[in-house]
């Protein structure tokens, strides 16, 4: 017969051999809620963002132009007058047919002290950044909408704001939802689809909004154009070596001077994006930048590692930017400081990136 002691050892050992099978049952129990959370958050997040295909009509058909929104940020604003699509089963055939079968996404960005406008955008694994920036935890770019549409707010009623890369519209249809009139030039064809599609979404009448699908260079003619598969904001201009794997690897599209595009258009401010071919832009806008009246600011990105031969403009980015000055531009950097030689400027950047806004200051 078992002692006393050996009945509580055994009894013992059953009573923690089940309650480390209750301890197991509820912290498995607790990571299938936790599981189930994050699943029906990202579900969430995922009805989210393609709520505004569902809501975007009757949410437009209520809009008042103009309402609740700061004065000085927008002080005019178009009329809402403009005939949607003629359905939405129409409206997204013919963006699965353009983008492949790639999902529709349609994003209402909304940012401080400027109207709301909608996107349609890539989804999120062709290009993660803009789809963090618009799922609103952050505003998609207030600042600098903020300030674009407060300096298109002193420019005459006829003015334009040029955008050379707008992408799928980010930066443009934000400018044009205060109501200011937009030039918004996209090279890559997928991109450029997608901002037609955000200007039918927005409603914009075609006397507000232009639309290229072109690069913009120093030259006339025809070129490449290259984008990751899975990062459609990175498309560019590649070096024009034949053998290169990235050469016309998408076909070749049309390139034209900005001076040709333009021509007398009246512009206020001319901002440029495109991943490294500034210098080429700027060099081909010789025209427009030294007529009566040219652009009273101009804002472009540095990103001086693709600014030289690599890209096959053959423009050195420091004559550009001592040019620009000898012709009456005052040039910042992105942390407000002065640039006085191109050379010094760039050494400095090095293989960063920056952003400069010049304002013609012409010496009287």
């Amino acid at each position: 017969m078992r002692t006393n002691r050996e009945i509580r050892i055994a009894f013992y050992s059953v009573f923690i051999g089940f309650l480390s099978a209750l301890i197991l049952v509820q912290l498995y129990f607790s990571q299938s809620d936790a599981r189930r959370k994050r699943i029906d958050e990202r579900l969430q997040k995922q009805e989210e963002r393609f709520r505004a295909l569902a809501n975007y009509q009757a949410d437009l058909q209520e809009h008042e132009p103009c309402k609740n929104q700061q004065p000085r940020a927008c002080s005019r604003c178009p009329d809402a007058h403009v005939a949607l699509p003629e359905s939405l089963h129409k409206f997204v055939d013919g963006h699965m047919k353009n983008q492949r079968g790639s999902p529709l996404v349609i994003a209402k960005a909304q940012s401080k002290g400027i109207p709301s406008y909608y996107l349609s955008t890539h989804p999120k694994e062709k290009d993660q950044e803009t789809a963090h920036l618009l799922s609103g935890q952050t505003g998609w770019q207030d600042k600098t909408l903020i300030r674009l549409c407060h300096l298109m707010n002193n420019a005459h009623e006829d003015a334009f704001f040029v955008d050379v890369g707008a992408y799928v519209g980010t930066i443009a249809m934000g400018v044009a939802a205060c109501g200011h009139r937009v030039v918004a030039i996209e090279p890559h064809l997928q991109n450029f689809q997608l901002l037609q599609e955000s200007v039918a979404l927005n409603k914009l009448d075609d006397d507000r909004i232009f639309l290229y699908n072109i690069a913009i260079g120093n030259q006339t003619g025809k070129t490449c154009i290259a984008a990751s598969s899975s990062d459609h904001s990175n498309a560019r201009i590649p070096p024009l070596d034949p053998k290169s794997p990235l050469y016309c690897k998408n076909g070749e599209i049309p390139i034209n001077r900005l001076d040709d595009v333009m021509k007398e258009l009246p512009v206020w401010i001319l901002h440029i994006d495109v991943r490294g071919y500034e210098p080429a832009v700027i060099a081909g806008a010789e025209k427009l930048l030294t007529r009566e009246s040219p652009p009273k600011y101009l804002m472009f990105s540095v990103q001086h590692r693709y600014s030289t031969n690599a890209m096959g403009n053959m423009v050195d980015f420091s004559d550009i930017l001592d040019w620009l000055i000898k012709i009456g531009y005052n040039l910042k950097t992105a942390q407000h400081e002065s640039i006085k030689h191109g050379k010094e400027y760039l050494a400095n950047v090095g293989y960063d990136t920056d952003y400069v806004t010049a304002v013609f200051e012409p010496e009287t």
